[in-house]
């Protein structure tokens, strides 16, 4: 089976009409699979948004936020994620990981400023 690759004007659509402003929002089940799933969609979101950018590593979670974290699209849902992935240690550790990322992981000009949002 052949896998097609969405655009990404889709998949920001789809992180922010279906994820992102879904009424109630749930990930206590959630699986690896959709964690990933996840973790894509909000990075090819900001990066359309060219509030991150991508570091050019062969890791794709790997990224500089260009705005301060608060003004990522989405950044909601990752810590909604984490407050509700509490028994899975897997996907805990994971969201614990790329919430880090996200307020460390800075352009120069917003490591100047990180005192600001508390980065």
């Amino acid at each position: 089976m052949t896998r097609k690759k969405l655009a990404k004007e889709t998949v920001a659509a789809l992180f922010e009409s279906q994820v992102i402003s879904a009424e109630q929002q749930s990930f206590r089940h959630m699986k690896k699979e959709g964690f990933d799933c996840l973790v894509q969609m909000f990075i090819q979101t900001n990066l359309l948004q060219r509030k991150v950018l991508s570091a050019n590593t062969s890791d794709s979670e790997d990224f500089v936020s260009s705005v301060p974290p608060s003004e990522l699209t989405g950044v909601q849902v990752l810590w909604k994620l984490f407050e509700q992935s509490g028994r899975d240690k897997e996907i805990s550790g994971k969201a614990i990981t790329l919430l880090s990322r996200t307020y460390t992981s800075l352009t120069c000009e917003m490591e100047d400023r990180a005192q600001e949002f508390g980065g």
